[in-house]
């Protein structure tokens, strides 16, 4: 959410932003939680629902794009009824 900020309001200027996490995986595998990772759109559907049809806990890591940004948010200092729905657009004058 950090990164999202600082791309949509502070000019792309990233700070402290960049992600290295642990293999989630085997840190859940490493506590007999079944698990899995998707990192295609196209096999997402099929790890959800396998996901959905196993008995007991499961553990689903499905990977984004970097600048893939989460909505609705509220600006900072703006009204809830001025909650963005999808990246404000910028004019090219």
């Amino acid at each position: 959410m950090v990164r999202q900020w600082q791309e949509l309001f502070h000019g792309k200027r990233y700070s402290f932003t960049e992600m290295d996490n642990p293999d989630f995986v085997k840190i859940a595998e490493a506590y007999r939680i079944k698990a899995n990772k998707v990192t295609k759109r196209e096999n997402l559907s099929t790890a959800v629902q396998e996901m959905l049809s196993f008995k007991g806990p499961y553990f689903l890591e499905v990977v984004v794009g970097k600048e893939d940004n989460v909505f609705p948010m509220v600006p900072a200092g703006a009204a809830v009824s001025e909650i963005l729905l999808e990246a404000p657009q910028k004019n090219n004058l």
